[in-house]
Parts: structure tokens; C-alpha cells; sequence
């Protein structure tokens, strides 16, 4: 009888441990769950600046291809300014060969040289026209390029925060792992403690 009392008291006194050890798993249970749903917040708010960062890299790459065209469209136009001031060369050298010929005679061609003169003036103009729209091409060639060096940085820096952000998520999916193993060995503790309360 003696020691059966002994060893029902040491039963109990086992049971309360177990109790004890069962509300402290209860606890760290819940503060694992805590933990998970503020981990997938996290996750959640990652996913949300990703899709962020595709938008803006989606219209950054838009902004490039207009930029593109803009710079082929000024690329034809500059082709087509060289073809009209080299067909004003060609003009002003057949014009000079006429003043050449009319030079012989410029008694009775200084109305044809009049003429000529004044053609000499509007192809300088228009020369000079060209010269300009060439210039001004030129500089929205170099505003295009630096906008496009900007995309460019723009792009670098999206892909860069895109690399954290990944980087981000695969720490929580570490976490997570981590919490979901410390509950699994919780409900384990749990129920070897009731299978020891059921003996």
C-alpha cells in the first residue's frame, strides 16, 4: 500500500508537469500561428512589389520602343536631308557651270545671270534650312539617347529590387518551414503527453 501511494503521487505529480509542458506548447503553438500569418502578410505585400516592378519595367520597355522609333523616324529624316542637300550641290555645281559658260557672254546674258543668282540664293537658303533640321535632329538624338540611358539605370534598379524581393520571400519560406517543423514537434509533445495521461 505504501508504495502504491508513493507511485500514485509521482504519477501525479508527473501529470501536473505534463500539463504545464502541454499549456506552454499551447503557447508557443499560437505564437508560431502568429508568426505564420504575419510571414504570409509578408509574403503577400513581397508578391504586390513584384507585380509592381513588372508594370513599370513593362513600361519602360514600351517607352524604349517608342524612343526606338522616334530615333529611326529621325534616322530617315536625316537620310532624306543629306539626299536634298546633295541634290542642291549637284544644283549650285550645274548652276556655277552655267555662270562658267554665261561668263563668255555676259553682255547679252546678264538677265540669265540675274536668274541664276537668284536660284544660287534659294538653294543657299534651302541649305541652310537643311543645316538646321539636321542640327535639330542631331539634339533630339542625344535627348533620345540620354532617355534611353535613363530606362536603362530605371531598368537596373527594378531588377535589382526585384532580386531583394526574391531574396525576401525565400527568407520567409525559410521561416515558415522552420515554424511549421516547431509546431509539428509541439502536437508530437502534445500527444505523447496525453498518451501518457491516458495510461
Amino acid at each position: 500500500m505504501g508504495e502504491n501511494r508513493t507511485t500514485i503521487g509521482e504519477n501525479r505529480t508527473t501529470i501536473w508537469k505534463n500539463r504545464k509542458t502541454i499549456g506552454v506548447n499551447r503557447t508557443t503553438s499560437g505564437e508560431n500561428r502568429k508568426t505564420s500569418g504575419e510571414n504570409r502578410k509578408t509574403i503577400g505585400g513581397n508578391r504586390k512589389t513584384s507585380g509592381e516592378n513588372r508594370k513599370t519595367i513593362g513600361e519602360n520597355r514600351t517607352t524604349i520602343g517608342k524612343n526606338r522609333t522616334t530615333i529611326g523616324e529621325n534616322r530617315k529624316t536625316i537620310g532624306e536631308n543629306r539626299k536634298t542637300i546633295w541634290g542642291n550641290r549637284k544644283t549650285i555645281g550645274e548652276n556655277r557651270k552655267t555662270i562658267g559658260e554665261n561668263g563668255k557672254t555676259i553682255g547679252k546674258n546678264r538677265t540669265t545671270i540675274g536668274e541664276n543668282r537668284k536660284t544660287i540664293g534659294e538653294n543657299r537658303k534651302t541649305i541652310g534650312e537643311n543645316r538646321k533640321t539636321i542640327w535639330e535632329n542631331r539634339k533630339t538624338i542625344g535627348e533620345n539617347r540620354k532617355t534611353i540611358g535613363k530606362n536603362r539605370t530605371t531598368i537596373g534598379e527594378n531588377r535589382k529590387t526585384i532580386g531583394e524581393n526574391r531574396e525576401t520571400i525565400g527568407e520567409n519560406r525559410k521561416t515558415i518551414g522552420e515554424n511549421r517543423k516547431t509546431i509539428g514537434e509541439n502536437w508530437k509533445l502534445i500527444g505523447e503527453n496525453r498518451g501518457e495521461k491516458g495510461k
